[in-house]
This record gives structure tokens, C-alpha cells and sequence, in this order.
């Protein structure tokens, strides 16, 4: 059977702080940053790693509208309020298991079977050779109804082939407040590494300006954006994304978030183009043009895909063996004398 754990005044502060400089090294964004200066008039719990709560300050029990002796050596179940997917606690334990700090929305339900939608950040803390979790929160009902909540689970929560992010409309900045795991696998960066970060860091120096404009002017205009963008991953790699972004309004007609859906369509682009390159050098061909022009053309492409990689094309008459053409447009004319 665990022991039960009683900390003293100094142990909660030394967490408390603690946790507060891990979440504010992890995630080191204006929004992150302001709510946590606030971190000493934030609901607090603590738990130990097999998620027993040792701690609650008053702020955290008037939240849940419960006594301390209804949580103490007990687990967060008694809060849950069974919206939210396994899938998503099974994540939020798998990166503090490993050491990450964590960031989101959970709905809890009071023992007067409301639901309450708070903002938690969560860190692992050591003290006194014990593995502590030690969670902030900070009550987020403002874009969601205790009547009829957003549900923002019914959405995105459960798992989806789809990547899938949400926005807080409510910031100006339109910070992430949730990816789902198919996001993280397309782009590379994990959950923590987003949270609180607007979309745009995604942008690289070939994503098509007119197209953000679009974008930009559709979420101004709380409309529905339907486009493929030139993204980056994490390690640099381009992919072209899929994006369709749709604003989400509470009952009361207030716009709360957007929802984003990505899909990487990098080969179907890649196809698309060859395809219509293809159809335009038959065009070409057929209107005459100099097949000296056509081939360099087709060369440059190849180099264009393969780059860094020089490209040389030979065209011999299969029947005498003749050489028709050639070209190799960023190779030495002594390339031809080596080969020829």
C-alpha cells in the first residue's frame, strides 16, 4: 500500500516554484508567460506520480466545489467528468512520465454535476527524491456554457486520421490550445512545443504570400478558409498542407475558437505538376518549338526535384544508333567530350 505523503508549507512552495520555472522555461510564450506571473492566485493541486493528490490550495477546492478531505490520497477521477477520450490522459501521462511539462483544457464536473472547463499546466517536479506533479489551472468558461459546452472533444479529442489543431479566438494572437497526436506526426513538433504559439510558425520563406493573406482575411471575417499552404516541419522538411480552418461559435453566437484540419497532399501536388509539365512539353512538341529548348527545360526540372543533383539527357536514334540530341545545362561542354 503507498504511503500517504503530508508536505509542509516549504515543500508545496519549493514544487509550486519549481513547476512554474519548468512551464515558463517550456513554453516561453507572452500568453504562458502572463498567466503564470500569476501563478501565487492560481487554483494549485499536487499529485505523486501514481496521480494520488497530496495538495490542493483553496483557490483549486473552491473550483471544484469540494473539501479537502474529499481529495486528498484520492486520484483526479473524482473530477473527471468522462467528455474527454482515455487517449488524451494516456498522452498528458506519457509526456510527464518522460519528463514534460503540459498544457491544455480539461472539463471536470462538480458534485452538482455542472461541468467547468479549466486550463491546466502541468510539470514533473523532484523534491526530496519523490517524482511530484505539480498543475496550475486557471478557469477558462469563458468561451464555453455550463448548459451546453463547446465540447470540444465531440470535435477533436478522440482519435482522428486527420490532423487537427484549435485556436482561442478570444486572444488576438489566436494561440493553440490543442493538437491531437495525428498533428504532432506531420509536423514533427510535439504538444508542448505548440501550445500557446499561433499557427504561423509553420511558415517558411516558400509559403505563398497571397495565400496567408487570404487565410488572414478569412479568420478576420470569422469564414471558412479552404487552401494548400507551403508548411515546414520541425527538421526543415517542406510539405504542402491541406489546411480547411472553421470558426466555432458558443450557444450564445460568440465566436470561441477555430478549428483547423490538415492533410498532407505533398505527393498529389508533386503529381499534379508533373503531369501538366508533362502535357505541356507534348504541347510544345507538337507546336515545333526547338527540341534543344524542350530538353533544357526538362532538364532544369529534374534538377529543380533532385537538386543538387546535375541532370544530361542524350537522345540516340534507336535504329543507327545516331545522336539526335543532348543537353545538360549546368554541366562543362568537356562533360560531352568524356561521354560522346
Amino acid at each position: 500500500m503507498t504511503e500517504p505523503v503530508v508536505l509542509n508549507p516549504d515543500q508545496v512552495s519549493r514544487i509550486v516554484e519549481a513547476a512554474r520555472s519548468r512551464l515558463k522555461a517550456a513554453m516561453p510564450h507572452a500568453t504562458v508567460d502572463r498567466m503564470l506571473a500569476q501563478s501565487s492566485d492560481m487554483p494549485c493541486s499536487i499529485t505523486r506520480s501514481d496521480d494520488t493528490i497530496v495538495y490542493a490550495n483553496e483557490m483549486y477546492l473552491e473550483m471544484c466545489e469540494l473539501k479537502l478531505e474529499d481529495l486528498i490520497g484520492k486520484t483526479h477521477r473524482v473530477v473527471k467528468s468522462g467528455y474527454q477520450s482515455a487517449v488524451v490522459y494516456d498522452h498528458i501521462n506519457a509526456v510527464l512520465s518522460d519528463g514534460g511539462t503540459w498544457w491544455g483544457e480539461f472539463c471536470n464536473r462538480t458534485p452538482h454535476e455542472s461541468l467547468k472547463w479549466v486550463e491546466a499546466f502541468i510539470a514533473p517536479v523532484e523534491d526530496e527524491s519523490l517524482i511530484f506533479f505539480a498543475a496550475l489551472y486557471r478557469d477558462n468558461m469563458a468561451g464555453h456554457r455550463t448548459d451546453s459546452p463547446l465540447q470540444l472533444h465531440d470535435l477533436v479529442l478522440e482519435p482522428m486520421a486527420e490532423s487537427v489543431l484549435i485556436a482561442d479566438a478570444h486572444d488576438q494572437d489566436l494561440p493553440i490550445i490543442y493538437v491531437n497526436e495525428a498533428w504532432t506526426r506531420l509536423t514533427g513538433y510535439r504538444l508542448e512545443e505548440t501550445m500557446g504559439r499561433n499557427c504561423r510558425f509553420l511558415q517558411g520563406n516558400g509559403t505563398d504570400e497571397s495565400t496567408i493573406n487570404e487565410l488572414r482575411r478569412c479568420l478576420k471575417q470569422a469564414e471558412i478558409f479552404r487552401g494548400e499552404v507551403l508548411n515546414y516541419r520541425k527538421e526543415g522538411t517542406p510539405f504542402w498542407n491541406e489546411l480547411e480552418i472553421r470558426p466555432v461559435r458558443g450557444g450564445d453566437g460568440e465566436l470561441t475558437h477555430f478549428v483547423g484540419t490538415s492533410n498532407d497532399v505533398t505527393e498529389r501536388r508533386h503529381f499534379r505538376a508533373q503531369s501538366e509539365f508533362e502535357e505541356n512539353i507534348l504541347k510544345r512538341l507538337a507546336r515545333g518549338q526547338p527540341l534543344d529548348d524542350v530538353l533544357r527545360d526538362i532538364a532544369l526540372s529534374v534538377e529543380e526535384q533532385f537538386s543538387p543533383l546535375s541532370t544530361s539527357i542524350f537522345l540516340v536514334d534507336k535504329d543507327d544508333g545516331v545522336l539526335v540530341a543532348r543537353c545538360a545545362p549546368n554541366l562543362p561542354e568537356s562533360f560531352f567530350k568524356l561521354v560522346c
